[in-house]
């Protein structure tokens, strides 16, 4: 079973939570972010579960000296934090210091939740937090009313002289289900209905402009467990520490990835020692690698770099936090 460590004191839940005033998530326009690149290429790094805990101890302070370090190496188009950002008592505050942080950096940033960002406050005051910083770097929406859909479904569309270029999809998995005896294949819940509808109305009109698409998410699809049958070893690379701990059941997302023929990768975090990617049916399916140093997990610290080229071709490699690579 995954690691779920919880670190609570009274005395600083008293002394470090945010302070301001009420916030009350309100669901946004479903326009997507419209960004106009310079060169015909796109660099994306992603960083997966920070669990950031206390923010002035010596490993959350690592933690941000990584995202510093490879952000200045790498010089993105966009950061994409990929789901538990936190796993602290005070929440709010590291979202609020994360933010801030950011901004410092100059460079264009974006985040999707994780199962354990909500362990002890409610999403408001999170979200909460994070408005009450200027941000200019930031694009992040909670996106429009979904049935069952969470907070933060949204797309950014890139585009160079003029044309569609390349699309990114950010999708909210939620976290554990709401009962006692799980249905399907792990504890954690799905993607519902209406956000695969959601992003089937979006590839199709994406197939229409022949343009490419990857998801960025927390939770990985069912269709991750495949990678460890001994029959796909052949498709599978990269590293494989741990199991795969799903949503729990299959709505029909990786089959719409599939049909729309131009949505051609997913990658996620939540599985701390896995850092592979996976061929399925011709879509890359693949992990981040773990950034954060309060987190479990025994292995090099580093980001996953996915790289789209002026043919629009998609490579992604690994980078650690010596700034070495692996692929």
């Amino acid at each position: 079973m995954k690691l779920k460590i919880y670190s609570v004191f009274a005395l600083l839940s008293t002394i470090l939570l945010t302070k301001g005033p009420s916030f009350t998530i309100s669901y946004t326009d479903d326009d997507p972010f419209v960004v106009n690149l310079t060169k015909p290429s796109l660099k994306v790094v992603q960083f997966a579960d920070l669990h950031l805990t206390y923010g002035f101890d010596k490993l959350d302070k690592l933690t941000y000296k990584l995202i510093n370090d490879i952000v200045k190496e790498t010089t993105p188009d966009l950061v994409v934090f990929t789901g538990d950002q936190t796993l602290s008592i005070t929440a709010p505050s590291r979202y609020k210091e994360l933010t801030r942080f950011m901004e410092s950096l100059n460079t264009p940033w974006t985040f999707i939740f994780g199962n354990h960002d909500n362990d002890f406050h409610s999403f408001d005051r999170v979200l909460g937090a994070v408005s009450r910083v200027d941000t200019k770097n930031l694009m992040f929406k909670v996106g429009p009313a979904l049935n069952d859909g969470g907070y933060g479904n949204f797309n950014i569309n890139y585009y160079y002289d003029g044309l569609p270029f390349y699309n990114l999809y950010f999708l909210d998995s939620k976290t554990e289900q709401k009962t006692f005896k799980p249905t399907g294949v792990s504890k954690y819940t799905h993607f519902s209905t209406d956000q695969v509808n959601w992003f089937r109305s979006k590839v199709n009109a994406d197939k229409i402009n022949n343009v490419k698409s990857t998801v960025y998410t927390h939770i990985p699809l069912v269709q991750y467990l495949n990678a460890l049958e001994e029959s796909e070893k052949p498709n599978v690379s990269g590293f494989q520490g741990e199991g795969v701990y799903p949503q729990n059941i299959d709505t029909g997302f990786f089959q719409t990835m599939v049909d729309s023929e131009v949505s051609e990768a997913m990658f996620v975090g939540h599985d701390h020692m896995n850092s592979f990617v996976y061929t399925h049916q011709g879509i890359k399916l693949g992990y981040g690698r773990i950034s954060g140093y309060n987190a479990y997990g025994t292995i090099m610290r580093g980001a996953r770099v996915v790289e789209i080229d002026n043919t629009k071709t998609l490579n992604t490699y690994i980078i650690l936090e010596d700034l070495s690579y692996e692929s």
